[in-house]
């Protein structure tokens, strides 16, 4: 006999999400991240991630939207992948193998309205519309604009508001080798 589990308030829907906040509270003085010679703890890894979602709310990006990041393997790549669900919106994170007209296209195709960018792939960027908002990673102090772009936004805590665990949470595009590069949706 098979029997339906009812909805109550011992369920909860489930969401990569949880596993950093989670962490944050447990492992407080454990390393999350480390990239050259910067080491964060798992709440200063929140603690951005915050700040990074407030940043996107602030650029106008909404619940469904979509984000698209090309960058390496960096804090900035990380902490997106956590941000850009915790806003609501989907990340689509871009293969840095791949040439301009397929970033164009993927952009385009997913309908990002903001790109945040690894300075080394300025090039790729450069033909996109101008209503995709542009937020470059690195460069010196100042001159970094991811990191402008993060001290400017609260630090406050955005609880997330999943209704639906089937929800997506990304898209993720194929090198296109054979035709344009194809999309496919993975859910919370």
């Amino acid at each position: 006999m098979i029997v339906a589990a009812r909805s109550g308030v011992h369920l909860r829907r489930l969401s990569p999400l949880d596993f950093l906040e989670r962490s944050a509270s447990i492992y407080r003085e454990k390393i999350a991240v480390i990239d050259g010679d910067v080491r964060r703890t798992y709440p200063e890894m929140l603690e951005r991630v915050y700040r990074f979602a407030h940043a996107l709310e602030r650029f106008g990006i909404a619940p469904g939207d979509r984000v698209a990041v090309l960058a390496k393997n960096h804090s900035a790549l990380l902490e997106a992948h956590f941000a850009v669900p915790l806003a609501g919106a989907i990340l689509c994170a871009l293969n840095v193998r791949l040439v301009r007209s397929e970033i164009e296209y993927i952009v385009g195709h997913c309908g990002a309205g903001a790109v945040i960018y690894d300075a080394e792939f300025a090039p790729l960027v450069e033909g996109l519309p101008p209503a995709v908002q542009r937020v470059r990673v690195g460069g010196t102090g100042a001159d970094d604009e991811y990191e402008t772009w993060l001290a400017a936004a609260p630090n406050e805590p955005i609880e997330h508001r999943l209704d639906d665990e089937d929800a997506t949470i990304s898209i993720n595009y194929t090198s296109g080798t054979t035709g344009h590069p194809k999309g496919v949706m993975y859910t919370h």
